[in-house]
């Protein structure tokens, strides 16, 4: 009886871990496909107060500087976004007609 009784209490503990495993995994993927397709991305975020902050987001090719208070979001200002370091290079060497490496 006491051997039924253990074996069924682990079988539970086992079935419980199952569980616990399985909802941990379910989180982690649905986190990875969330912000792999949304395109949208926090560039950099400064508090003003103790409500108030301005977020800098890149959006495909635009930068959009956003306000946020405790009521309300605004967009404050839009712009290009910033060619990265390869993309710079990249452009003085078809510009240049030399390797991007080189001095002019």
């Amino acid at each position: 009886m006491a051997v039924d009784a253990m074996s069924m209490l682990l079988a539970l503990a086992a079935i419980v871990a199952l569980i616990l495993a399985l909802a941990f995994v379910v989180r982690r993927l649905q986190g990875v496909r969330q912000s792999q397709g949304s395109g949208i991305e926090v560039v950099t975020s400064r508090m003003l107060g103790a409500k108030e902050r301005l977020v800098l987001v890149q959006v495909a090719d635009q930068q959009v500087l956003v306000g946020i208070n405790g009521q309300s979001m605004s967009a404050l200002a839009s712009f290009p976004a910033p060619k990265g370091a390869f993309e710079v290079q990249l452009d003085a060497a078809v510009v240049g007609g030399g390797q991007a490496g080189e001095a002019a």
